[in-house]
C-alpha cells in the first residue's frame, strides 16, 4: 500500500510531495519532517470514532449501573496458593473439626436467675436522663449526635427485630450516669469518632474511658439492666474493632464471644417477654454464628510453604472464651435460619471421617438440607417492594440460600449438586443483583465462590462497589480481595477444588486474624497499634513491688495516668498501703498478691491481668528476686562451711529467681502475643558474668550469682524461640542499687561487703558507690524502650547503661 505521505504532513492534514528522504513542503517550512516509517498511534480522549473500549452498557433494572471494574490478576502469590491447594488435594482429605457448643450450667440460686425467670420485661428508659448530655463536651456532644444520626447504622445486625438495635443502645447511652450506662455512651462515641473522621486519638480516648468504666461497673452488684449495658458496649466495642482493625487483630472476637458468655451466664436468653432483651440477644446469636464459621475455616500462623507441612489437616482455633453455647429461646425466620447454621457447621465432617459413610450422618445432612429448604415457603423469596423491610427480608433469603450451598458443597458428595442448586444459585444472583447495598459479608463469600462466570462476578462488584459508594459502611475491599482470590484458583483448575480445603487453606493464608464475616473490614493499619503508639498506653507487669526497684518501677511508670501498671507482691495489703501512703490517688496502679516460686500463684497473676488489660499485656520487668546477707556478703568457699544451709540457699534462689521467671514467660505469652510493644525484661545483675567475676575476684553472692546465670541462658533460649514471632526477651543489669538495710548485717558481712566494693572501684574506677533506684529505673527503662529485635537486642545481657559496662 502507497504511503500517504511523511508523518508530519498527515498529522497537519495536507498534501505531502513524498520526495526521499524528506518532503520538499516540510524542508522549505523549517519543520522536522517525520518521514515515511509504520507508525502507532492511540485514540485520542473522547474520540468515540476509534474507541478501543467499548461504551458502558445500559442501566439495568431498578436503576442500578454496572461499574468499571478493573481485571482480576494472577500474581505469584496466587500461583503458590495454586500448587498447595492441588497437592493438599491429592494428598490429604483436608478438613476442620466441629466447634463445640460448651453447655453452660445456670446458677440457679442467684438473684440474676430469679431476675430472668420472672415475666416482667426489662425495662429500659425511653426518654434520657437530664444531665447525662450535659456533662459531655461540645465535641462529644456533636460525636454523639453523628452516632445517633449515622453511625449506629453502621452496626452490623441480622435477626428478629434486629433493626431495633441502634435505638436501644442510643436509650442505653442516655439512660443514666451508673458506670455500665457510660460504657455504652463512651463506647457509642468511639464508634462515632472512627466513622466520621478515623480519627484514632480521640477513639482510643473515648475506648479506654469505656473500658475502664466496664471495670468500675464489675465492682458492685450486677443486675439485668446492667447485663443489658455491658451486652450494649460489647456490640459497639466489636464493631469498632471489626472496623479498625486489620487482618492482624482477633480482638473483635473476645467481645463478641464475651457477650455470649455474659447471655448465658446470666441466663439473658431466658428474658422471653421483653423485646429489647430480645433483640440484643439476637445481636449476640448473629456474631456468635458467624465467629464459628471463621473458627472453624481458619488456622492461626498458617504458612504457605508446602514443604513445611507435615499434617494438612486443620486444628480448629477454639479461644476459651469462646466455649459458650448459643443463646436460646430466640424465634423468628431469621434465627431459625442461623440455629440451622450452626448445626450445618457442627455437623459436615470430611470423607476420611469414619462417621461419612454411616446411615446416621447421611441422614442428618439430610435431615438439615430437608429443614433449610422447608423456611422457603415462609421467607421472602422475591421483590416484594410493598414489604416494610424489603432489603432486609432479602438479606435473610440469601442467607438461608448460603446455608443450602455450603450444606451441599461441603457434604463433599453425600448431597447432589442436582437442578434445584443449580435453581439456589440462579435465585441468589437475582436478589444479589437487585439489593441496593449489601453488609453482610458471609452470603457475599458464599456465592462469590459459586461466580463462575463473568456475569455474575460482575453483579458481585456491583454490588461491593454499591456498598461503598454509600457512605454508611466501610470499604469492602478485604471481603473482595478473597472473593478474587477464590476466583482466580478456580480459574486456574479445571476440576472443582476440594470445598472445605480450598475455603481453609484462602482464608488461613491471607488472614493474619480470626475473619471477621460480620461487616466490612478496615484496612487500615491494626487500631491497638496506632492506639499505643500515638497515646503512649501501655500495660506493664512488674514482679516484686512492695519495696526496692519493684516499688520505683511502679513509682516511675504509674506517673502517666495512660499507663497500666500491674505489680505483684507478696503482701497486696501492704504494698497497697505504701502506694496510697506515697502515690495516692494513682488508679492506674493493680496490686495483685501471690509468690513467684508458686506456680499456680503465678498462673492466677496471668489471669488477672488479662482481665485487666483485656487479654493483651506489653511489658514485662521480671524483677523478683532473692538474695541473702549470709550468702551475699560471704565469698564461696566460707558458704560451705555449713553445706545444708547452702543447698538450700541454692536451692531457693533457683527456684525464685530462675525456675519462677520461667513459668513466668511461658504463661504470659499469650497475652504478649496480643500486646504491641511484647518485650519481656529479665531483671539480672552484673554478678552473673563469668569475666567479670574472674577478671576482678568478685568472690560473694555465689547462690544470687549462679540462678542470676541461669536466667540470662533461659531468656536467651526463650529469644532463640520466639524471636520470629517479634517478642523481646532481654536481660539487664540495673547496677548496684541502694536498696538494701545494712543494719542488721555482721561484721563479718559487712567486711565481705566493704571488699566488694573495693572490687568495684578497682573495675570502674570512677564508681562511688550504689546509685539510687531513681536512677537505676529511668536507666533501665530507656535501654528496654530503645531496644529492639532489629537493632540486634534479643537475648542479650547488657547492663543499665546499654553497653557490657557494668558499673
Amino acid at each position: 500500500m502507497p504511503s500517504l505521505g511523511c508523518g508530519t504532513c498527515r498529522a497537519r492534514k495536507v498534501r505531502c510531495d513524498q520526495t526521499l528522504p524528506k518532503c520538499n513542503r516540510c524542508i522549505k517550512a523549517g519543520r522536522d519532517c517525520e518521514g515515511y516509517g509504520l507508525r502507532l498511534s492511540w485514540p485520542r480522549h473522547n474520540d468515540k470514532r476509534r474507541a478501543m473500549v467499548g461504551p458502558h452498557s445500559k442501566t439495568r433494572s431498578k436503576g442500578i449501573p454496572l461499574n468499571h471494574h478493573r481485571l482480576v490478576n494472577a500474581s505469584s502469590r496466587d500461583m503458590e496458593l495454586h500448587q498447595m491447594i492441588s497437592k493438599l488435594a491429592q494428598k490429604y482429605s483436608v478438613g476442620v473439626d466441629a466447634v463445640p457448643d460448651t453447655p453452660i450450667k445456670l446458677v440457679e440460686d442467684t438473684i440474676l436467675a430469679r431476675q430472668a425467670r420472672q415475666a416482667t420485661p426489662f425495662i429500659l428508659l425511653n426518654s434520657p436522663a437530664t444531665g447525662v448530655l450535659t456533662e459531655l463536651s461540645p465535641t462529644n456532644k456533636i460525636l454523639f449526635q453523628y452516632f445517633v444520626e449515622r453511625a449506629s447504622y453502621s452496626i452490623s445486625t441480622f435477626g428478629k427485630d434486629a433493626q431495633r438495635v441502634p435505638k436501644i443502645l442510643i436509650r442505653m447511652a442516655l439512660s443514666d450516669n451508673t458506670p455500665s450506662s457510660t460504657a455504652v455512651l463512651r463506647s457509642s462515641i468511639a464508634l462515632a469518632s472512627s466513622h466520621r473522621d478515623n480519627e484514632v486519638y480521640a477513639t482510643a480516648r473515648s475506648k479506654v474511658a469505656a473500658l475502664r468504666a466496664l471495670a468500675k461497673s464489675l465492682q458492685g452488684f450486677i443486675g439485668v439492666s446492667d447485663s443489658a449495658c455491658h451486652i450494649g458496649a460489647g456490640i459497639i466495642l466489636s464493631t469498632l474493632e471489626v472496623q479498625q482493625s486489620s487482618t492482624t487483630s482477633s480482638h473483635w472476637l473476645w467481645y463478641a464471644c464475651g457477650a455470649a458468655k455474659l447471655v448465658k451466664t446470666s441466663g439473658l436468653d431466658e428474658i422471653t417477654t421483653d423485646r429489647d432483651m430480645t433483640s440484643l440477644v439476637g445481636w449476640v446469636h448473629y456474631f456468635n454464628t458467624m465467629a464459628k464459621f471463621s473458627l472453624r475455616h481458619w488456622k492461626p500462623n498458617f504458612v504457605l510453604d508446602y514443604s513445611s507441612l507435615v499434617d494438612a489437616g486443620f486444628n480448629t482455633f477454639h479461644p476459651a472464651v469462646c466455649s459458650n453455647g448459643q443463646p436460646a429461646n430466640l424465634t423468628g425466620y431469621p434465627h431459625e435460619i442461623l440455629y440451622l447454621l450452626t448445626e450445618v457447621f457442627n455437623s459436615v465432617t470430611v470423607a476420611s471421617d469414619p462417621r461419612y459413610n454411616t446411615a446416621e450422618y447421611i441422614h442428618r445432612l439430610q435431615t438439615l438440607d430437608c429443614k433449610l429448604q422447608s423456611i422457603a415457603v415462609h421467607t421472602t423469596t422475591g421483590l416484594d417492594i410493598d414489604n416494610d423491610q424489603p432489603e432486609f427480608n432479602m438479606a435473610v433469603e440469601l442467607y438461608r440460600l448460603s446455608t443450602l450451598i455450603y450444606l451441599r458443597r461441603a457434604s463433599a458428595g453425600i448431597l447432589d449438586l442436582n437442578t434445584n442448586f443449580v435453581d439456589w444459585v440462579d435465585q441468589a444472583f437475582v436478589l444479589l443483583a437487585h439489593l441496593p447495598t449489601c453488609q453482610w459479608t458471609f452470603p457475599l463469600f458464599i456465592f462469590g465462590c459459586e461466580a463462575r462466570d463473568d456475569a455474575r462476578r460482575l453483579i458481585l462488584l456491583d454490588l461491593i462497589q454499591r456498598t461503598a459508594d454509600d457512605g454508611r459502611y466501610r470499604s469492602l475491599a478485604p471481603i473482595k480481595r478473597l472473593i478474587e482470590i477464590m476466583w482466580v484458583q478456580q480459574d486456574l483448575l479445571d476440576d472443582d477444588l476440594d470445598y472445605v480445603c480450598k475455603l481453609g487453606v484462602i482464608l488461613s493464608s491471607s488472614q493474619k486474624s480470626v475473619p471477621a464475616f460480620l461487616y466490612t473490614i478496615s484496612t487500615s493499619l491494626t487500631f491497638l497499634l496506632i492506639l499505643n503508639q500515638l497515646l503512649n498506653m501501655p500495660s506493664y507487669l512488674i514482679t516484686g513491688t512492695s519495696r526496692g526497684l519493684g516499688f520505683e518501677f511502679v513509682r516511675q511508670l504509674s506517673a502517666d495516668p495512660n499507663n497500666t501498671v500491674i505489680g505483684f507482691a507478696r503482701n497486696k495489703q501492704a504494698t497497697e498501703e505504701k502506694i496510697e501512703r506515697e502515690m495516692p490517688g494513682r488508679s492506674n496502679i493493680h496490686t495483685i498478691q501471690g509468690e513467684i516460686e508458686n506456680y499456680e500463684s503465678v498462673k492466677n497473676l496471668i489471669d488477672e491481668t488479662a482481665k485487666i488489660t483485656g487479654g493483651s499485656l506489653d511489658y514485662i520487668i521480671a524483677n523478683a528476686a532473692i538474695q541473702s546477707e549470709w550468702s551475699g556478703y560471704n565469698p564461696i568457699g566460707a558458704l560451705g562451711s555449713d553445706p545444708e544451709k547452702l543447698e538450700q540457699e541454692l536451692l531457693d534462689n533457683f527456684k525464685i529467681n530462675t525456675v519462677g521467671n520461667v513459668h513466668l514467660f511461658n504463661l504470659a505469652l499469650p497475652l504478649i502475643r496480643e500486646g504491641q510493644a511484647k518485650k519481656i525484661i529479665g531483671i539480672s545483675s552484673g554478678h552473673a558474668d563469668p569475666d567479670f567475676i574472674t577478671n576482678f575476684s568478685i568472690v560473694e553472692a555465689a547462690p544470687y550469682s549462679m540462678s542470676k546465670g541461669a536466667l540470662n541462658i533461659a531468656i536467651a533460649k526463650f529469644d532463640a524461640q520466639y524471636r520470629k514471632e517479634g517478642i523481646l526477651f532481654m536481660a539487664i543489669s540495673p547496677g548496684v542499687v541502694a536498696t538494701k538495710d545494712m543494719s542488721n548485717v555482721t561484721e563479718e558481712q559487712l567486711k565481705g561487703f566493704a571488699d566488694m566494693m573495693a572490687a568495684f572501684q578497682v573495675y570502674a574506677p570512677n564508681f562511688t558507690g550504689p546509685i539510687s533506684p531513681e536512677e537505676s529505673v529511668q536507666r533501665v527503662m530507656s535501654v528496654v524502650y530503645k531496644a529492639s529485635i532489629e537493632s540486634g537486642s534479643g537475648g542479650q545481657f547488657v547492663s543499665h547503661f546499654g553497653t557490657k559496662q557494668w558499673l
